[in-house]
């Protein structure tokens, strides 16, 4: 046998992976099926799991006890890897974040979640809005490929494109089923507590449509700051105080009518403010966001190329702040018994396709 058989021989198999997706029963998969094809990643190495159920905790976990795979690799029904996957190994994300555990045993492996180019016009601000540094924040990096692969937390590895090894998500007993959304959130702090390690890689994105409406992108937002309190609720060591700027934002909005009406007459005359000022103190927060948000908005929409988008921004920018902070709000009204069931996670789990088969 000559050397380079030799080395063929002697390279190590990838690790296996046991790819997971939930859906309602009303969800088709067939898009997100076909979008793991375009994978390079070795197909006898790749197993499939498909849950049908409403609680997409308790779904994962059902999966993952009858997962055989060395990494379980988290999609949602909607996501679709790169069609350029097929391309080479380097452009593939499953290979990506795969390799990572070489050195990296445990851990919790994620890349962001892209905004299809072909989605319309709304879905595109949509993605505008969580993907920058205005909108997104701490998150942004969830929706947007942001600087190179480093250690991170919670705040930066969404669900929906997230892989880790199956040993460790054992050992931490899976998602918390009271929770969702904010369940990787959670599993990821229970992660570093344990001492694991968490990464995002940039280059390892896929692709997912954002909300196609108004109405569907503030309950989207709004769920997710009511899924942050729950967080915060059932484990306040979890708590960000990044939170706290849109919970602020909030409640700026909500009590500046009664505090212009009611309180600021008598403790503006109180502190001698001059006339001139008196109406336009209580505005200037207010004010000095508007100005933020128009310049970010025109400053985004340039920036992608889609001047159009500078007349959608500012409203989608307002909600996603005061939405996130009402859903907060909201959460923190929450008691134990007012989350989810775990009883409620009946579910049926099929297995699409076993290790060692083709596509």
């Amino acid at each position: 046998m000559n050397n380079s058989a030799t080395n063929l021989a002697q390279r190590p198999l990838p690790p296996r992976i046991s790819i997971i997706i939930p859906s309602r029963p009303e969800e088709s998969v067939t898009a997100a099926l076909a979008g793991i094809r375009n994978s390079a990643y070795p197909p006898e190495r790749l197993e499939l799991w498909h849950t049908v159920g409403n609680q997409p905790s308790g779904q994962r976990n059902r999966c993952a006890v009858q997962a055989q795979g060395d990494l379980l690799y988290f999609l949602d029904s909607d996501t679709l890897l790169p069609p350029g996957g097929h391309a080479g190994r380097d452009a593939d994300p499953l290979a990506l974040m795969a390799q990572l555990f070489q050195a990296h045993p445990r851990a919790i492996v994620g890349g962001p979640s892209l905004t299809p180019p072909g989605d319309q016009p709304f879905q595109q601000g949509v993605g505008l809005v969580l993907g920058s540094r205005f909108g997104g924040g701490a998150v942004r990096a969830r929706y947007a490929r942001v600087g190179a692969t480093r250690a991170t937390d919670q705040h930066e590895i969404i669900l929906c494109n997230m892989m880790m090894d199956r040993a460790s998500f054992r050992q931490l007993q899976g998602f918390n089923e009271h929770l969702y959304p904010n369940e990787e959130n959670d599993l990821i702090c229970r992660m570093q507590s344990a001492g694991g390690e968490v990464i995002y890689v940039p280059a390892a994105g896929i692709y997912r449509s954002q909300r196609s409406s108004l109405r569907k992108f503030m309950k989207q937002i709004y769920t997710y700051g009511r899924g942050r309190a729950a967080q915060t609720l059932l484990s306040p060591r979890s708590f960000s105080l990044m939170v706290l700027p849109a919970v602020l934002f909030t409640l700026y909005w909500i009590l500046l009518g009664p505090f212009c009406l009611w309180l600021w007459p008598s403790l503006a005359a109180r502190l001698s403010v001059p006339d001139g000022l008196r109406r336009l103190l209580p505005l200037a927060p207010g004010l000095f966001y508007v100005a933020l948000n128009l310049g970010f908005s025109v400053f985004e929409s340039l920036r992608a190329k889609r001047p159009g988008q500078a007349t959608w921004l500012p409203l989608l920018f307002f909600l996603h702040h005061f939405l996130y902070g009402a859903g907060f709000l909201a959460g923190l009204g929450l008691r134990r018994r007012g989350f989810h069931d775990p009883g409620a996670a009946a579910c049926t789990v099929r297995l699409v396709k076993p290790f060692g088969a083709g596509w």
